[in-house]
């Protein structure tokens, strides 16, 4: 994956490396926000360190004007169980789905909160700009600048989707923004011209959650 400069957008006393699963759908840190993450298909569900639900973001369908479809259940593609976490990239990514018509989605605790991610093999057909629509269920305030959203979860805290960024198989940057309805947060990619494959890599961070310090293991 690209190295991607990121806004501070969290306060942090203590570095801790989060722990990485072996399994398809699991428990992980979301980075360093002190959320937990139960990953299930499409499905994200987030909750605080007592296991006490905050919000969950759903993928729920992507493509062109007029030819958004469901991504469909996927197919989980790697082992992080036998891959070594020095010498392979897919073990920085414990839940990654392959989709029909070459799309990959997937998930990723990072050290400014949780990433959400998809690659696109080939330039779908149609005109207009990709859209991948994600549902989240328990929020409130949705509401987006463009450039970044936010949002209150159940528990009342404040939470941002912010460092977007999309690129061709270049290295390219391609012009990526938010556009918000109801509980619905579509992440739009204008790919003319693109070379692909392209990957789109929005974060959701919470700068109301912090480390305190002395922690250490997996639970952040």
């Amino acid at each position: 994956m690209r190295s991607i400069p990121l806004p501070a957008l969290l306060a942090l006393a203590a570095c801790v490396e989060p722990a990485i699963p072996s399994e398809p759908d699991a428990s992980f840190p979301a980075g360093l926000s002190q959320a937990r993450v139960t990953l299930e298909g499409n499905d994200a569900s987030f909750a605080d360190r007592t296991g006490t639900p905050l919000f969950q973001a759903r993928f729920s369908e992507w493509g062109r004007p007029g030819a958004e479809r469901p991504p469909g259940a996927g197919v989980h593609d790697q082992d992080c169980a036998t891959a070594s976490p020095t010498g392979s990239q897919d073990c920085g990514m414990p839940h990654r789905l392959r989709h029909e018509d070459g799309l990959t989605s997937w998930w990723v605790a990072a050290p400014s909160g949780h990433q959400q991610g998809w690659t696109i093999d080939d330039a779908p057909s149609g005109s207009g700009e990709l859209r991948f629509s994600t549902e989240l269920d328990g929020v409130e305030g949705l509401h987006t600048d463009g450039t970044s959203a936010g949002f209150t979860d159940g528990a009342g805290r404040s939470w941002t989707v912010s460092g977007l960024a999309a690129w061709d198989a270049e290295g390219a940057d391609l012009p990526i923004w938010t556009e918000a309805g109801g509980s619905t947060l579509d992440v739009v990619v204008d790919d003319a011209g693109a070379s692909y494959p392209i990957t789109v890599d929005p974060i959701y961070s919470s700068p109301d959650v912090t480390i305190a310090g002395g922690d250490g293991g997996a639970d952040l």
